[in-house]
């Protein structure tokens, strides 16, 4: 059975195939998508260019009858004078940035608005960027509001998502904690939504290439159909959303700890100064974060005679090496090859390795340190389930001392017993021919340098090539913020907009002769090209990729150029472009 939802009703002179081909409706349900949910849905399709059908599995429909909601007995959560202030500023405004750092009580505000929400009868959902932060927040807010509370995310399984869709179906869930397709869930009443870390590019939704939508503006967009309040939360919030909604800043930490910062010109490797302070910590019985932005054991496998580089066949992306296993592997298409004991181009044995992976920064420290517990927290250790929960409640509870990690060390884990973060590699991300690489580098380094220092003292050690940069902003986002708002005006995001027009064809010359027509086309409207050619990442799960990217200043009349540049291409190669707006990464 196909399941369907009634978007309009058309005439017969309306449809365009032979009506043999429609099906007919063999059963009607007693849910619909309301009128809110329905205008959104029409607006990411014309906004994001994107299918009806690859948007409707997002969404969830809602019962026609609504429930009578569980009761709900008011919890008072107790704000300081700050908070109390911040709060009163958030419920003037339907959106609002809540620029709070690290240890400022972001949380408690959170709590304290989904209280007052629930008591006048109205349910919320918390939305985090990523799945590895559901279980900690879900936890906080169950702790206050107990069994009404609901944690929603792509690894639920059949079962658990049925028993929590008839929970909010029955009125008996009101709080949903998850990630983007938790926006959408049936919460009847739904009268407030959180976005949490909203600076987090978890929340553009990628698939075959190119982004869907932006979770975070469909929360804006969603909360005003719903006219419900949206409140954005972060430490280091983007730059565009700090542009663009009202801004209340909560600057107060309640953390105990004060930071240091050491600086040392170094990329990805131990040096003394940092075994060294280690060494300090553990022996206080101290724990330890260590950053390091690659999976196993090496980014790169070249031969040092030649300089032969190994690469994913498929994709123009260098295999990591997983010693343990024996393989090299594309960590974005899972393609896999045994480790080479001699070159594959000249056949020398002189098979070299750079740029460590966690997994061997895990392998040193365990050489230098062998009675202590360390592991690596990376998407490739925390694959099975409950493997995530595991190693988190094992820091928590002191049993792991080290943990070295990805991105995922920076989300928002709250432990108190950190006294020492270390922040290796992070100059490639500012080296990224993107102009949004400061930013990104500079929000990554303080939300990890803000998961030390909670109750104690501690330090972060910086790996970097650029001391001026980090030793200028490190302590003052907001300074950096509006420095980059100065750099960027007139000439990028969020002063004008970016469309990027993205080809991906298995035949290069194919991609090529899409991307020639793209470009004479474009000179024929009235959008502004920026650049045009081959994407950074060229090829991608065996398609080669093309981009040509546009400026304009107002959105909406650029999105109607490039539906009009769409018209003019043949089906077949319209079907081959995916369009991007604003997007936050453009490889």
């Amino acid at each position: 059975m196909v399941r369907g939802v009634v978007y309009r009703i058309v005439s017969p002179s309306e449809i365009s195939i032979p009506l043999s081909k429609i099906r007919k409706i063999s059963k009607v349900f007693q849910l619909h998508l309301p009128k809110p949910y329905i205008e959104t849905l029409v607006f990411m399709k014309s906004f994001y260019f994107t299918p009806f059908s690859t948007l409707l599995k997002f969404f969830q429909p809602h019962r026609i009858e609504l429930p009578n909601l569980r009761p709900y007995r008011y919890v008072n959560i107790p704000l300081s004078t700050e908070q109390e202030r911040a709060y009163r500023e958030i419920r003037k405004n339907r959106v609002s940035l809540l620029f709070g750092d690290t240890g400022s009580g972001k949380t408690y505000i959170y709590k304290r608005y989904i209280s007052d929400i629930l008591q006048q009868g109205g349910s919320a959902i918390v939305l985090v960027p990523e799945i590895n932060l559901v279980p900690q927040i879900t936890n906080r807010v169950t702790d206050i509001f107990g069994d009404i509370v609901a944690s929603w995310h792509s690894k639920k399984s059949p079962k658990e998502r049925k028993e929590i869709l008839d929970k909010i179906h029955n009125g008996n869930i009101r709080i949903v904690v998850g990630t983007i397709s938790a926006l959408f869930l049936p919460l009847p009443f739904l009268s407030l939504i959180i976005v949490d870390e909203e600076h987090s590019d978890s929340y553009a939704l990628r698939e075959t290439g190119y982004i869907h939508f932006n979770g975070r503006d469909m929360a804006i967009y969603l909360g005003s159909r719903l006219d419900i309040p949206v409140l954005l939360g972060s430490a280091t919030p983007s730059v565009s959303s700090y542009y663009k909604f009202p801004v209340v800043r909560l600057k107060d930490s309640y953390f105990k700890g004060r930071k240091k910062y050491l600086f040392e010109e170094i990329d990805i490797e131990l040096s003394q100064t940092i075994l060294e302070k280690i060494g300090e910590k553990l022996e206080k019985r101290e724990q330890v974060i260590l950053f390091i932005p690659n999976l196993g054991n090496f980014k790169y496998v070249n031969c040092r005679q030649c300089g032969y580089q190994y690469e994913c066949p498929n994709c123009s992306i260098k295999l990591t090496l997983f010693g343990e296993d024996g393989i090299l592997k594309c960590n974005t298409c899972g393609y896999k090859r045994d480790i080479p004991n001699s070159c594959d181009s000249c056949s020398s044995d002189e098979i070299g390795v750079s740029r460590a992976g966690t997994v061997e920064i895990v392998k040193q420290l365990k050489k230098r340190f062998p009675e202590t517990n360390i592991t690596n927290f990376d998407s490739e250790k925390v694959k099975r389930k409950g493997s995530l929960e595991t190693i988190l409640s094992d820091f928590n509870s002191g049993k792991i001392d080290i943990l070295v990690g990805t991105q995922m060390l920076a989300k928002g884990h709250d432990y108190k017993n950190i006294t020492l973060a270390v922040i290796l590699g992070l100059d490639f991300i500012i080296n990224l021919t993107d102009f949004q690489s400061q930013e990104k580098a500079l929000s990554l380094a303080i939300q990890i340098a803000g998961r030390s220092g909670r109750e104690k003292d501690s330090e972060i050690i910086i790996g970097t090539k650029y001391l001026h940069f980090y030793q200028k902003y490190i302590s003052n986002y907001e300074k950096f913020i509006k420095n980059e708002l100065e750099i960027r005006k007139g000439m990028f995001p969020p002063f004008i907009n970016f469309i990027r027009i993205l080809i991906e064809e298995k035949n290069r010359e194919k991609g090529q002769e899409i991307l020639d027509s793209v470009v004479e086309h474009i000179g024929d409207s009235h959008l502004q090209l920026f650049l045009y050619g081959q994407a950074p990442i060229y090829k991608l799960q065996g398609r080669y990729r093309f981009h040509a990217i546009v400026r304009v200043k107002n959105i909406s009349s650029g999105i109607r150029e490039i539906e009009q540049l769409l018209h003019t291409l043949p089906k077949k190669v319209a079907k081959r472009i995916g369009i991007e707006i604003n997007p936050n990464s453009y490889y």
